[in-house]
């Protein structure tokens, strides 16, 4: 899914039907925009390509910086990974 980056952390969250802490990612970002939670993660701006993971026991998370346009974060491709149960 692509997303701009002033969409929440809650918006990504409810279009994938999920729990944050499943998916390990920390109740801080619960409310952040994504161009917030990416800077936080890697602690700079971003260039394009960058990618942010979280993952927990029910799967991961992977935010992809996808396109910046003059200091902000355009754009970025939220990936959702399924934990595969060993049966």
């Amino acid at each position: 899914m692509d997303a701009v980056g002033t969409v929440l952390m809650d918006d990504i969250l409810e279009e994938y039907d999920i729990q944050g802490e499943d998916y390990g990612v920390p109740e801080t970002y619960i409310g952040e925009p994504l161009s917030y939670v990416i800077m936080a993660e890697e602690e700079e701006f971003p260039t394009v390509g960058r990618e942010v993971h979280f993952s927990g026991h029910a799967g991961g998370l992977i935010f992809r910086v996808i396109e910046v346009d003059d200091s902000v974060i355009a754009r970025v491709e939220v990936e959702k990974i399924l934990v595969k149960h060993k049966k």
